[in-house]
């Protein structure tokens, strides 16, 4: 039985465009009036008013992943112990290396140079001909905690590979969106003050152990003068980094944002156990594959 298409379908183009927009004018004139008709209901039912419908949206019909896992309570969250608990307990203080990819230009240097006022006590050492492997255990022996490394493709920012040291796990993220202090309008200007830590959304079993991995960045001791913070908000497996500062009023009763810069965006696309090996030999506790992302509404973190 063919489909019925609730418009006529002359075969005149100005004729059914003309039919078009007399439809989505009703539609809309329908739309308005059952919003009023809602609104109406509400200021005469009170709190006997039926609740509002929820929106459908992308997250609210997310589909969990087997074998990242549902989300996880506050309470078994807060009780996860691993590689990363004696930074976020206080216990250690991190110590971050920096360095870049073979032959960096000057798009992987504005990048570490942006990158080293965020992460306190960071330095930058070059690789030199080093393999991530040799730089990695190098850094471990000066008692270093993590090696960020950040590789550039064809004169663009491609990945960025975060090392835990001593024994891992490796994180391997896809860097994009990068936006330097410089073409921020309004930007402020970084203070050696530790942060504070913002990690949003992160709720899966995978989400929460990359979470805490880029919160052991940071030491755990804000200090809340500087009134700085570091946020990394997950979106549908995007995390979108931002660093602000919070500013007062001359009243002290109201406060505003004002962005310090860098902007940038990870991916997650593998996360090894161990220290940083070859892709085809390493045990990966996550893989991205091209299939993974058939289901728009399946997210990972």
């Amino acid at each position: 039985m063919p489909h019925e298409h609730p418009l006529p379908a002359p075969t005149n183009r100005i004729v059914r465009s003309t039919h078009f927009k007399k439809r989505r004018q009703v539609l809309k004139r329908q739309k308005s009036a059952a919003r009023r008709a809602r609104h109406a209901e509400e200021e005469a039912l009170g709190d006997a008013a039926p609740p509002r419908r929820e929106p459908t949206t992308i997250e609210s019909s997310r589909v969990f992943d087997a074998e990242t896992g549902a989300p996880l309570t506050r309470e078994q969250a807060l009780a996860i112990t691993d590689e990363f608990t004696p930074v976020l307990a206080g216990d250690v203080r991190p110590r971050v290396v920096i360095t870049t990819g073979l032959r960096p230009s000057d798009v992987s240097f504005d990048f570490v140079k942006a990158l080293l006022p965020v992460l306190p006590k960071s330095i930058y050492f070059e690789r030199l001909d080093a393999s991530v492997a040799e730089f990695a255990a190098s850094a471990a022996g000066k008692g270093y905690t993590d090696v960020v490394l950040v590789k550039e493709d064809r004169g663009a920012l491609s990945t960025l590979t975060h090392v835990h040291l001593p024994e891992g796990p490796t994180a391997v993220y896809k860097l994009s969106s990068f936006v330097p202090n410089a073409k921020i309008k309004g930007r402020g200007r970084c203070t050696g003050h530790t942060p504070e830590v913002i990690l949003n959304h992160f709720t899966t079993r995978l989400g929460l152990r990359v979470g805490r991995m880029l919160g052991s960045l940071f030491p755990h001791e804000p200090n809340f003068v500087g009134r700085q913070v570091a946020t990394f908000h997950n979106q549908r497996d995007f995390i979108f980094f931002r660093f602000h500062r919070y500013v007062f009023t001359a009243e002290r009763d109201r406060a505003r944002l004002q962005e310090l810069g860098p902007r940038f965006t990870l991916k997650l696309r593998a996360l090894q156990k161990g220290v940083f090996m070859d892709p085809q030999k390493a045990d990966h506790e996550f893989k991205w594959k091209t299939k993974t992302d058939i289901d728009r509404r399946r997210f990972f973190l």
